[in-house]
């Protein structure tokens, strides 16, 4: 789902994160240098964010399961008395815990 469907279909919820507010249009205050003092994030970006996060959260459900058909593939052809199977198991195990990309990796 796009951020502009999402807005259409669900404005009741999503209405007060997608409406400006009077702080998101000043720009950010600076010190003498020019550097930014404070960041603001717009109530708008949320959504946009919690979009993203979805999009990586479905891409690595799919990595998981990809990664658990192989690793129940070579599970499969070593069968159950290969003296690796063990380690196998543990493999697939950290598989299905994985909970970041880097995990998997």
């Amino acid at each position: 789902l796009e951020v502009a469907c999402i807005a259409a279909h669900m404005r009741d919820r999503v209405a007060p994160l997608l409406r400006g507010r009077r702080d998101d249009s000043r720009p950010p205050p600076r010190d003498l240098n020019g550097a930014v003092l404070e960041r603001r994030v717009h109530r708008r970006d949320v959504l946009h964010e919690v979009m993203e996060w979805d999009v990586r959260f479905a891409r690595l459900e799919r990595r998981r399961r990809e990664t658990g058909k192989k690793v129940g593939a070579v599970a499969d052809m070593l069968g159950d008395n290969h003296p690796h199977i063990g380690a196998v198991a543990r493999l697939a195990n950290a598989c299905d815990d994985a909970a970041t990309d880097e995990a998997l990796d």
